[in-house]
């Protein structure tokens, strides 16, 4: 039986390989042919190592007598998760402050920072300054910023400990759901892993929606036949919405198994009554908020009418997924090879289950509906950012928990620790000197010292108008004389003519904002833009205005900004072509 199993795992293998042969024509690029080449290598390794070694019985119960003698898996289990707290505390902010250096990884974050500083000075979010994601989201930034005393820096570090308790739920989570401490740790190490790549370094919406929505799955997995249980997972779900509005689609799992799942139907009723309340009571919360303060269609217009139209955009969506997993292979090799070999290890070892019908049966329908719904996440985000997979990146590492045998799990650990170390070793002196030296690495900030800069132009109060680089207005403590904050959403139509028929902000906004051809309204003191920039491997000229402001307003002058520009340490992804203009009115004119 086992020869006649061994062969159709051997044979479906060789028509995958068929299929995967031609990837390797598909690609032009030095790097998209080598990762290509690397993928069908791994593929061919695990493929043997799959049908010679890790499918035999034999294999996993002489393993299982070696570590019964040496009794590895009978460790004390306080000494064992005390080492693992360690070790991963370690990586993360290892991993995680290797461009720490770099002011900049992505702009949005700056956008947030600016959005959520308006409620230190008694202002709810989207009163004076609009940003794209729910209130909570900017409550949070607040907060955090707060406690960090306003430095960028610290802000950064901060965020590091989110991640960590992500890493630390997702380990329990595991180990909830397999009985077993050690996936929990391989599971865990993974995401780390995968979250060191540069997207995962930075401040996003979808960490801290992340942060609920992993709470709500270790509580429904402890305690779902608890009566309140159903309350409480939704009420954490409905707290994600608050902070990224396009994870409402994470209610569908649970619905899907609560409605599938057997149960009579009293059952069924109450806890989806139960649901509903705990989903709706943080909105109501808020709905109640921006109706006393007269802002209850600002409110709906960034909930349901402006997401709509991010959802109107489309992307290759397969492509872009080839690109990411593509990235990795550029980001470490290492790193990439755990990858593919996981993929290749899960699909080899589930077919092998299926056609010979073997195999403990466990429950992971609930996670495989939170991984369809993180791509539905990406799919109808229509941008292809790569933040928006980090929801798909967290049950992914999930799914690695479901090897069977020991001898499988066993590799797993092994490739993880082989990545591990590769990926502290490329990390670790970067890291350690921008954690060791914090006070410069912050100092040596391009923005905030330009922000000092401008600053000593005032002795009182003045205002400014950023079009980019919105990180100066946190640094300066100032609001943006536009209502929007983000750059870019100045050119998407679908956000501008909302705001329009809102009232929030008028037709030809840029022009009203800086009076362009008038004399009769009031000026910034400040106007930051830049003349042009980088978009899609094209330099592109700014649209909206003509950012040269001085050439058409005569009572602004420039200052020299050519050394804040071209600072290294400026953004991760150096832009040549987006300089910093800013211009300063001239009050003797």
């Amino acid at each position: 039986m086992m020869m006649k199993v061994k062969k159709n795992i051997v044979r479906i293998s060789r028509v995958t390989l068929i299929f995967l042969v031609p990837l390797i024509f598909l690609y032009t690029e030095t790097d998209s042919r080598k990762a290509t080449i690397f993928a069908l290598a791994t593929f061919i390794v695990i493929n043997f190592l799959f049908t010679n070694f890790l499918i035999k019985e034999t294999t996993s119960e002489y393993i299982e007598k070696i570590l019964s003698k040496i009794n590895i898996l009978k460790l004390n289990s306080n000494i064992s998760f005390l080492a693992y707290l360690l070790i991963i505390t370690v990586l993360v902010f290892i991993s995680q402050n290797v461009n720490l250096n770099y002011e900049t990884v992505d702009w949005d974050i700056h956008s947030y920072l600016v959005a959520s500083q308006e409620i230190s000075n008694g202002y709810i979010p989207f009163e004076t300054q609009w940003e794209s994601k729910g209130p909570l989201l900017f409550y949070i930034y607040n907060f955090i910023s707060v406690i960090t005393v306003k430095n960028y820096l610290f802000f950064k570090l901060f965020n590091d400990i989110i991640l960590l308790m992500i890493v630390l739920i997702l380990s329990e989570l595991v180990k909830e759901k397999t009985d077993s401490r050690y996936k929990g740790y391989f599971a865990s190490t993974f995401f780390v892993l995968l979250m060191s790549k540069n997207f995962g370094n930075s401040e996003y919406s979808e960490l801290y929606s992340l942060l609920f929505l992993s709470i709500s799955y270790l509580l429904y997995l402890k305690n779902k036949d608890e009566k309140y249980t159903p309350f409480f997972v939704a009420l954490l779900v409905s707290l994600s919405t608050l902070v990224n509005q396009g994870t409402v689609i994470f209610v569908i799992p649970y619905l899907m198994n609560l409605f599938l799942k057997k149960t009579r139907t009293f059952k069924l009723s109450q806890d989806i009554k139960i649901s509903f309340i705990g989903f709706v009571f943080p909105h109501l919360f808020f709905i109640g908020l921006y109706l006393v303060n007269n802002l209850l269609d600002i409110y709906y217009a960034t909930f349901v009418s402006i997401p709509l139209g991010y959802t109107s955009e489309s992307f290759n969506i397969l492509n872009e997924l080839i690109v990411f997993l593509r990235s990795y292979f550029q980001f470490s090799s290492t790193l990439y090879f755990v990858v593919i070999s996981l993929g290749t290890l899960l699909f080899l070892e589930k077919f092998n289950t299926i056609i010979t019908k073997t195999g403990k049966k466990s429950d992971n329908f609930l996670n495989n509906l939170f991984l369809f719904t993180s791509i539905l996440f990406y799919i109808l985000g229509s941008h292809g950012f790569e933040h928006h997979l980090i929801f798909l990146v967290f049950f992914a590492s999930i799914v690695i928990s479901q090897f069977e045998r020991l001898s499988t799990n066993i590799f797993v650990g092994l490739v993880l620790i082989i990545s591990m170390t590769s990926i502290f070793q490329s990390s670790f002196e970067s890291s350690y000197q921008n954690l060791k030296n914090y006070e410069e690495t912050y100092s040596n900030y391009p923005l905030l010292k330009l922000a000092s800069e401008i600053e000593s132009r005032f002795d009182s109060e003045y205002t400014i108008l950023a079009l980019d680089y919105v990180l100066l207005l946190y640094y300066l403590d100032k609001p943006n004389f536009s209502y929007i904050v983000h750059p870019t959403n100045h050119y998407a139509d679908f956000i501008t003519k909302e705001l329009i028929e809102l009232n929030r902000i008028k037709e030809n906004n840029i022009d009203e904002l800086i009076c362009y051809q008038r004399e009769d309204c009031k000026e910034p003191d400040v106007i930051i833009c830049s003349h042009r920039m980088i978009i899609n491997g094209e330099v592109i000229k700014n649209k909206l205005f003509n950012c040269m402001v001085s050439d058409y307003k005569k009572n602004y002058y420039s200052i020299d900004t050519k050394s804040y520009t071209y600072d290294e340490n400026l953004s991760y992804y150096f832009d040549p072509y987006k300089e910093i203009a800013v211009f300063i009115k001239d009050k003797d004119i």
